[in-house]
């Protein structure tokens, strides 16, 4: 499913994982929050390995939404969403929670408001206030750019941008990397193509072969992953307060006939 990928964020850094549908940035994102099991390679966030378990990797992260599955539906109202997170959490993240992280990343949905009839940028950044709202240092969302026009596109990637800067480290994947929003990149390819890591000149956080760490630098940092030609298989466990989908691995994600995965 992935192979090749290299990322090392740092706390508090934004990572896009950045390709076409099919490319596998669902997959990392699910790994990268101890969702997928690695096969090969490395992960590790903050001092946790993965190799030595998954369930600290995903109670340092949150997923904001990972599709297919991970996400609210449609169908349901703002207040229907905000409560079932909040009961979805065990009564640990409150109303106060919710509203600094609905501030910080400016989003103000109506109560009443049904979901699906939101502009998608709001409905993506209630789910990302959500996320906030845990107080986890990992923060996970999937396709930024979906359906968003660029006023949109550039509001959301603002608002990720004042996530990473209040200390959480956000990995967030979309079809392109952001513009003027400093940031860690990570280019996926097709199976069977290539998958490079790129960076920006001048980037002072070198990456290793065939490995990523995410926030590695500091405890409030939490991710680190890194596959030199991995293959990731599903692993169980929470996935944050929405219904988890029946097969862990979105279909537009799944290898080719020819690869090895587990």
């Amino acid at each position: 499913m992935l192979s090749g990928v290299d990322l090392d964020l740092p706390a508090g850094g934004l990572g896009v994982v950045h390709g076409p549908g099919g490319s596998g940035r669902s997959v990392l994102l699910l790994a990268l929050g101890g969702r997928f099991r690695l096969v090969a390679g490395e992960l590790r966030v903050g001092d946790h390995d993965a190799a030595d378990g998954l369930g600290a990797l995903r109670e340092l992260s949150a997923v904001a939404r990972i599709r297919p599955g991970i996400e609210p539906e449609e169908g349901m109202r703002v207040r229907d969403v905000v409560r079932q997170h909040g009961l979805a959490s065990g009564g640990a993240v409150g109303d106060d929670d919710v509203a600094l992280a609905r501030e910080l990343v400016g989003v103000d949905a109506p109560a009443g408001a049904v979901l699906g009839d939101l502009p998608p940028v709001e409905s993506l950044l209630l789910v990302v206030a959500l996320a906030v709202a845990e107080h986890r240092p990992l923060i996970l969302v999937d396709d930024i750019d979906d359906g968003l026009v660029p006023a949109e596109r550039e509001r959301a990637w603002d608002a990720l941008d004042a996530v990473a800067s209040s200390g959480v480290t956000v990995v967030a994947s979309a079809l392109e990397t952001p513009v003027g929003i400093d940031h860690v990149p990570v280019a996926l390819r097709h199976p069977g193509e290539r998958r490079r890591s790129t960076r920006p000149a001048g980037e002072d956080h070198p990456t290793g072969g065939g490995r990523a760490r995410p926030g590695e630098d500091t405890p409030a940092c939490p991710a680190s992953a890194g596959p030199s030609d991995p293959g990731v298989s599903p692993a169980g466990g929470p996935r944050g307060g929405y219904p988890a989908p029946d097969t862990p691995a979105p279909p537009d994600d799944r290898p080719a006939d020819d690869e090895a995965t587990a």
